[in-house]
């Protein structure tokens, strides 16, 4: 392995442990076996080495994410709920496979005041959003630019949040993914059902 990415990985690793401002550069360079002043001939700072280690990679992969799937979705085309559950299923695979860097970067954005870009800096997210939103907007009679933005947004987090608090809510492990992507696309398709 290139000691560029044996540095990134030990990255990655020591911010998921220790977030942003426990994590040190220390750390991180004997991780990946070199000095840290090998570390900062790679990157500037610590800021820099998070941004190439959690920014750059998940900026990737929503960019690969965002194309497979609103690639698919034909215009005016409203989505059937087996549509939308092998959309969350999809995503839900997409966020795990991408926990290693979006658990560090919650973690910057909720406990770390402030000391890096968080989720904002994430340029393939806001496509997503926008991709999401103006996808919603043109299915969907009657929903403003603005609802549309707000129930893409929404959405993501109840997705996310189903991944990565997983052992939370089902603490006995009965959660298994086919049944948490079938609930979810039941309530984003049908809501509650419950009515007024």
């Amino acid at each position: 392995m290139e000691l560029r990415e044996l540095i990134l990985a030990s990255a990655r690793a020591e911010f998921q442990y220790a977030g942003y401002s426990g994590a040190t550069t220390a750390a991180i360079a004997r991780g990946a076996g070199v000095t840290e002043t090998q570390l900062f001939r790679m990157f500037q700072s610590k800021a820099a080495l998070f941004r190439a280690a959690v920014f750059e990679p998940l900026d990737d992969a929503f960019a690969v994410f965002n194309d497979a799937r609103f690639r698919l979705i034909e215009p005016g085309k409203h989505n059937s709920l087996p549509d939308t559950q092998a959309y969350i299923a999809d995503l839900m695979a997409f966020i795990e496979a991408n926990r290693e860097m979006l658990v560090p970067l919650l973690a910057a954005q909720l406990v770390d005041g402030g000391q890096v870009e968080g989720v904002a800096g994430v340029g393939g997210l806001r496509t997503y959003f926008d991709l999401g939103s103006a996808h919603l907007a043109h299915n969907t009679r009657d929903l403003s630019k603005q609802r549309s933005d707000t129930i893409v947004r929404v959405s993501f987090a109840a997705v996310l949040a189903v991944v990565l608090f997983r052992d939370w809510l089902f603490p006995s492990n009965d959660g298994d993914e086919a049944a948490m992507s079938a609930a979810l696309a039941d309530f984003f398709v049908n809501g509650l059902g419950v009515s007024r």
